[in-house]
């Protein structure tokens, strides 16, 4: 309901429709090509209807995150990232707290997309599976393999765009 009242309020605050918003604001800004909101079951587009993206599109979200976080890039005001994700925030912008890292934000969805970012060494992990509600199946993986990489990468991994 959360989700739904919020789109609600953005359409009219604004004035336009929430995925003109969302393209005007976000995709444009971010070169988002692949990424679109889903329509709900009658046709109409919901803030929590969700988006569908590309795991490129999603690199470029998390990037866009982590860069304001560090200072490195406002694309998110600095307090807006202070209050949502900043270290004494509890509720991350809709994101879970990792447990087991001070700096680590993740969300799983109940379509299969695992994202998980350390906010300190600027890591970001994507997975993406092929099926709704997998949760379950990748909810292991994903504490293993962070783990893992957070051991052996000594910086910031940075990824050049023209590789992916």
């Amino acid at each position: 309901l959360g989700y739904i009242i919020l789109g609600a309020v953005i359409e009219k605050i604004s004035g336009m429709k929430l995925q003109d918003v969302f393209s005007s604001k976000i995709a444009a800004p971010l070169d988002l090509s692949k990424t679109s909101f889903l329509a709900s079951g009658n046709g109409a587009i919901l803030g929590h209807t969700g988006l569908s993206s590309t795991t490129f599109d999603c690199w470029k979200i998390a990037s866009a995150i982590l860069q304001s976080y560090s200072d490195e890039k406002e694309f998110i005001p600095k307090p807006v990232i202070d209050d949502f994700i900043g270290p004494k925030a509890r509720y991350k912008l809709g994101w879970e707290k990792d447990p087991n890292l001070s700096t680590g934000i993740m969300t799983i969805s109940d379509t299969g997309c695992f994202l998980w970012m350390d906010l300190g060494k600027k890591l970001i992990i994507e997975i993406f599976t092929s099926g709704k509600n997998n949760e379950a199946a990748i909810k292991w993986f994903p504490d293993m393999l962070i783990a893992f990489l957070s051991d052996i990468l000594p910086q910031p991994l940075n990824v050049p765009q023209e590789s992916l």
